[in-house]
């Protein structure tokens, strides 16, 4: 039903959900893809900023120093472990990717999904890390998840 966009929001688990929810939800479930909100419209609708404002997806600062320490270690991992690294990530908790999507939208500082080098660079910056230690992480992950990273223009 959810294919053919044939909807709606009668239930009862439905009862406590606010208007602005369902308009992003309606707005994303249409059939017609040139009708249909893009990721970009989607991430400004108003619920999402009323929400789920940025300020609220902040991981505490030892889970970033972890997330610094693993980028780093990442790239000294052959193909073959990077690609079961991922699997297992997929397979995470529930608790453990909503920390994982605090600490994404920590380095998405332009909230667009996307992580480009400067906002890679600029959230690894108070780590300390060395500029060339910085662009080889950021390299291995484009290397194996082209999807959510953007390359420098450099």
């Amino acid at each position: 039903m959810i294919m053919r966009c044939d909807y709606n929001f009668d239930g009862p688990q439905w009862e406590l959900i606010s208007d602005e929810s369902k308009d992003l939800v309606s707005s994303l479930l249409v059939l017609d893809p040139d009708k249909r909100l893009s990721a970009k419209e989607a991430l400004n609708h108003v619920w999402l900023s009323k929400e789920y404002a940025l300020s609220d997806r902040k991981p505490s600062d030892t889970f970033m120093k972890g997330v610094g320490g693993h980028l780093s270690s990442y790239d000294e991992n052959s193909e073959f472990k990077k690609m079961a690294l991922m699997i297992i990530a997929h397979k995470s908790s529930t608790e453990e990717i909503v920390e994982l999507r605090k600490a994404f939208d920590q380095f998405d500082s332009g909230n667009d999904g996307r992580i480009t080098y400067k906002e890679f660079k600029t959230a690894l910056e108070q780590m300390n890390f060395t500029e060339e230690d910085m662009n080889r992480m950021f390299q291995s992950v484009v290397r194996t998840v082209p999807a959510n990273i953007c390359v420098p223009n450099s």
